[in-house]
C-alpha cells in the first residue's frame, strides 16, 4: 500500500529531524500533555476499556474530557 511504502522514508526522516532537537518528546509532552478525548460513535468505550488503558504509556499524563469540553461550538 501506499502507507507502507513510505513507511521506511518517515522513520528515517523522523530520526533525521530528531537528531535535530533540543528537546525530547517526553519533555514536550510533559509541558503539552496529550488528550484522549472521544470523538467518533463508540469511543467512550473504547477509552474505558482496560484494554486501551494498557496500551498507553503509564509515565505519561493524559489529559481526558468530552469533545463539549473542548470545543467551541457556533451558537
Amino acid at each position: 500500500s501506499f502507507f507502507r511504502s513510505g513507511l521506511d522514508a518517515l522513520a528515517e526522516e523522523r530520526a533525521r529531524l530528531g537528531a535535530r532537537r533540543r528537546r525530547s518528546d517526553r519533555e514536550l509532552f510533559e509541558r503539552f500533555p496529550l488528550w484522549v478525548v472521544p470523538t467518533y460513535p463508540g469511543d467512550m468505550a473504547l477509552f474505558a476499556s482496560p484494554g486501551f488503558a494498557a496500551c498507553l504509556p503509564g509515565d505519561l499524563r493524559f489529559e481526558r474530557a468530552t469533545l463539549s469540553e473542548v470545543m467551541a461550538w457556533p451558537e
